[in-house]
C-alpha cells in the first residue's frame, strides 16, 4: 500500500538465516538494521534503541544483547560511545 514502510532488498538469505539462528532478539535487531540501511542508503547506520522498542517491542537491553550477538558472528561491526546511539556497519553487503 502506498505510503507504508517496507524493507528494501535484496537482503542476502545467508546473512538473514545466520541472524535468525542467534539467541534472543537478534533477528529483530537485524531486521531493524536492514530497514535503516534501506532508508539511509548506507551500510553504516546509527541504531536507535527507542525506535526498536516502538516498532518491534525490543527493550533497550534486549536490543544491545541482540546487537552483540550479531557482532559476535561477524554480521555487523559496532562503534559504541557512552550516551550515544551505537553506529553499526552491516558487513558482507555491497552497496
Amino acid at each position: 500500500k502506498a505510503g507504508q514502510k517496507f524493507l528494501k532488498g535484496p537482503i542476502p538469505l545467508n546473512w538473514l538465516s545466520t541472524a535468525a539462528r542467534q539467541p534472543g532478539k537478534a533477528c529483530h535487531v537485524a531486521l531493524g538494521l536492514w530497514f535503516w540501511v534501506g532508508v539511509k542508503k548506507s551500510c553504516e547506520v546509527a541504531l536507535s534503541m527507542s525506535w526498536l522498542k516502538a516498532i518491534f517491542g525490543v527493550s533497550r537491553y534486549s536490543g544491545y544483547r541482540g546487537l552483540a550477538a550479531l557482532e559476535k558472528v561477524g554480521l555487523v561491526s559496532v562503534v559504541r560511545h557512552r550516551g550515544r546511539k551505537p553506529v553499526v556497519t552491516v558487513l558482507g553487503v555491497i552497496s
